[in-house]
């Protein structure tokens, strides 16, 4: 059995329309993603967690630059 195994990644992540405190927008963040899920996205600019709002309105990622390289791990099973 082959297991991918994510490493840390950075991403420039766009928003088409977001709304946070109330106010509506387009508007982007850079993260880093520390796993699959968006609760493990940091915001660069912050050094904190991704915002909840953001996370749930991500309709587009463009890889902004490798930190890490994903590596194939082979587990025996």
């Amino acid at each position: 059995m082959h297991l991918h195994r994510l490493l840390p990644i950075s991403y420039e992540i766009h928003f088409r329309s977001v709304t946070i405190n109330g106010q509506s927008g387009q508007g982007s963040a850079k993260i880093r993603a520390d796993g699959i899920y968006s609760s493990t996205w940091i915001d660069l600019d912050t050094d904190k967690p991704l915002a909840p709002e953001y996370r749930a309105y991500v309709v587009k990622a463009a890889l902004l630059k490798v930190e890490w390289v994903m590596r194939l791990t082979r587990h025996a099973g």
